[in-house]
């Protein structure tokens, strides 16, 4: 682990610290109950571990897995079917269970005849200085290596015994402290995400295992799981970017193991091919959208076709971020899902080229809004609109909710059968874009995306090359047809190439070519006849 992890880790524990000392746990009392006494079931829901999933054998239904510490310091895992269907009467029911087991497992130990008891070593000199220890007739310091180095086995055996379902508190607490690294990893649309796809899939999978037996194999495995699983949402099954989302956060827990040495090394993650994108609309699907859209959200829908802005981008863009003149918009800032103002996406801010009809768009759209007003609100009362009634006039930003039903109603006015979404728009600008001849480059950085092989997944729909194009390359130099370049001949040093030939040889040296010889060397003339 580097120094600069390490002091990351450092001040992890600190805030750690600093945390559970303006929160304190309550005792939790394990071991000391007497008798006939039963604890409540919140004590045990404080202070033991309960985990609810679904049965991954057998007839399906739903498990509960308690944990505890007995009094002799030994960790007790049980794990039992439920007799509910539901999550929530599986946790009372599980509350009420761990109390009983927890009593007859005490009762058992105190039970049981006690075990040999180990004669007491006696205490050893301390050690303050290796001449002190020569002094004693104690161990050198190449003596006391192996001890220490056992000591310090023991130590890191522990440690690589953690299992997934403990990291977790500890991965979250790295991510929610202010070491957590890359710019918008705080965030709250993030922290969700990996909450989420922890809970309900990796946990499930991984619960019990420990960190240093997750391994190619078992990523692999993971992702066939996953790959018959279906949707809850949709019923469809999971995509292989879905899949791809779970492996990153893996990755990242993995990552953020390695560095603080609980395991070895980060297993070799291959996540699954994203393949192509080939949802988007045709140039007559997308002006079919438009005419059917809702007059409140049809100039969102075409700036979005039009830039390929995000659907978080577009709600929270604001008159000072247009620039008519040069056509332009800054993106500054996005809207989360949960109505969070954040920086963009990997908190890149980035300018976005508008075209000529866009543009006259907003130009309509600006004329007689502030400065820092919404470019694109949603007035009040706009659902009662749906309803007859009239909408009152107001400012308030868009939900995700709203103009996903929005684009929904539009699709079926147009006669569009298979599912489009707002990023759909954003799909379809960046295959027309590419389809036209633009640069991928050029598409990459109008997204925002934060790598060029992100957009390569719309390079099956560039244009094929003229034939013949490479021919140009065999012409000899000085040919008719052009030079091959824009900067001229290429056997033709540019400019900027010969002040600085003249800056490094000089006049008193004589001109000197790229190999240092002087012309008319004998050096020199075998580098022009060798070419």
């Amino acid at each position: 682990m580097d120094r600069s992890w390490r002091f990351r880790a450092v001040e992890l524990e600190a805030w750690i610290r600093e945390r559970e000392q303006s929160h304190p746990a309550q005792p939790s009392g394990v071991g000391h109950s007497q008798p006939g006494k039963r604890a409540s079931p919140q004590k045990a829901k404080r202070t033991m571990k309960i985990t609810v999933k679904a049965r991954t054998q057998g007839t399906g239904g739903l498990e509960a897995n308690l944990f505890w510490t007995d009094s002799a310091g030994k960790r007790v895992r049980v794990r039992r079917a439920s007799p509910h269907k539901s999550k929530a009467k599986t946790k009372r029911w599980a509350e009420r269970l761990l109390t009983e087991l927890m009593e007859a497992h005490e009762t058992k130990l105190r039970a049981a005849p006690p075990a040999e008891q180990e004669q007491p070593q006696p205490p050893q000199q301390p050690v303050f200085s290796h001449e002190h220890e020569r002094a004693q007739g104690g161990p050198t310091q190449d003596e006391d290596r192996p001890r220490r180095d056992h000591a310090q086995s023991d130590d890191k055996r522990q440690e690589e015994d953690v299992i997934f379902e403990d990291f977790v508190p500890r991965f979250m607490a790295f991510c929610e402290s202010p070491v957590a690294g890359r710019r918008g990893a705080n965030s709250t649309g993030e922290l969700s995400n990996k909450r989420g796809t922890i809970e309900q899939h990796l946990s499930p999978y991984f619960g019990e295992m420990p960190l240093r037996r997750i391994g190619a194999r078992q990523v692999d495995a993971y992702v066939c799981a996953k790959a018959q699983e279906r949707s809850k949402r949709t019923g469809k099954p999971l995509s292989a970017s879905t899949i791809a989302n779970h492996l990153a956060v893996l990755r990242r827990m993995l990552k953020v193991a390695h560095r603080w040495e609980l395991i070895d090394r980060v297993p070799d993650i291959q996540p699954p091919r994203k393949g192509t994108v080939d949802n988007y609309l045709s140039k007559r699907e997308a002006q079919a959208l438009l005419e059917h859209a809702d007059p409140l959200t049809r100039d969102l829908f075409m700036l979005a076709l039009r830039t390929g802005m995000r659907l978080g981008e577009l709600r929270e863009l604001r008159t000072g971020d247009v620039d008519l003149a040069n056509g332009r918009i800054q993106v500054r800032r996005q809207r989360t899902q949960e109505g969070e103002v954040t920086p963009p996406k990997y908190g890149r801010k980035r300018t976005v080229q508008v075209p000529a009809d866009a543009l006259e768009v907003l130009r309509k759209r600006l004329a007689g809004l502030g400065r820092k007003e919404l470019v694109f609100s949603k007035p009040k009362g706009y659902k009662a609109a749906h309803r007859g009634e009239r909408a009152a006039k107001g400012g308030e930003p868009w939900s995700h909710k709203d103009l996903f039903n929005a684009v929904n109603r539009a699709r079926a006015g147009a006669g569009i059968e298979r599912s489009v979404g707002v990023h759909t728009l954003r799909h379809t600008f960046a295959t027309h874009a590419v389809a036209a001849g633009v640069p991928l480059s050029l598409v990459s950085r109008q997204l925002g995306h934060s790598d060029v092989r992100t957009t390569m997944r719309y390079a099956h729909h560039a244009p094929e090359l003229t034939p013949g194009i490479f021919d140009r390359l065999s012409e000899p130099a000085g040919g008719t047809e052009g030079p091959v370049t824009a900067g001229g001949d290429l056997d033709e040093p540019t400019a900027r190439g010969r002040s600085r030939k003249r800056r490094r040889g000089g006049s008193k040296g004589g001109s000197r070519g790229r190999s240092g010889a002087r012309a008319g060397s004998p050096r020199a003339q075998n580098l022009d006849e060798s070419g």
